[in-house]
């Protein structure tokens, strides 16, 4: 968005399709949160405090219409899901060797 003065904000982002960006090229400290944007695929994303690039407003579809959300179907990292936060996915899903996913006994996840 531009201020009367012509100003312009610009975020850290690519057109490229399935491209995201890493954790060094995002800010998340005490100056504040660095959003990065892929217009290819309709994407944004922050860093969160564990340094861990996370996708946000991840509704899409075609056109105009953002009806899906979408989710991968093998876990390739380790996640632990934050206290006081529920989640869910649809499955099947399927992990790569070694990976787990930590639930702490304050949260539930859902697999539709």
């Amino acid at each position: 968005m531009a201020t009367a003065q012509g100003s312009v904000i610009q975020l850290y982002g690519s057109n490229v399709a399935t491209a995201e960006p890493l954790a060094e090229n995002l800010a998340n400290d005490a100056k504040g949160i660095e959003v990065g944007i892929n217009t290819a695929d309709r994407k944004m994303y922050a860093k969160n405090s564990d340094n861990v690039v996370v996708s946000i407003g991840t509704a899409v579809g075609g056109g105009a219409d953002q009806v899906f959300v979408l989710n991968q179907q093998v876990v390739t990292t380790n996640y632990t899901i934050p206290d006081g936060y529920n989640a869910s996915t649809v499955g099947p899903l399927t992990y790569d060797a070694g990976i787990s996913v930590i639930i702490p006994a304050t949260s539930k996840v859902v697999v539709l």
